[in-house]
């Protein structure tokens, strides 16, 4: 299911990239560029959140910054795995 959803992450990055290099047709491109926005600050936002609390290296950080909740959600399992087995 993870894989289905980092898939589908993957396909909106390109199909917003794609549109940043090739506009598509007047409403799906204003759309698409909204989109893309969204997807840089949020994302960005959230690399910067979880390297404020965690010992983040470059590639969890663009593990994070692709892939969004799906990675952070992933990330924050381990993370709480590793503090019960630590008790």
């Amino acid at each position: 299911m993870n894989l289905i959803r980092r898939l589908l992450m993957l396909a909106i990055w390109s199909l917003c990239l794609f549109n940043l290099f090739h506009p598509l047709q007047a409403p799906l491109q204003n759309l698409l560029y909204i989109a893309t926005g969204i997807l840089l600050v949020l994302h960005g936002w959230m690399v910067l959140m979880f390297s404020k609390v965690l010992q983040l290296d470059i590639r969890a950080k663009l593990d994070i910054f692709i892939f969004g909740s799906i990675a952070a959600t992933a990330l924050r399992d381990k993370v709480l795995q590793k503090q019960s087995q630590a008790k």
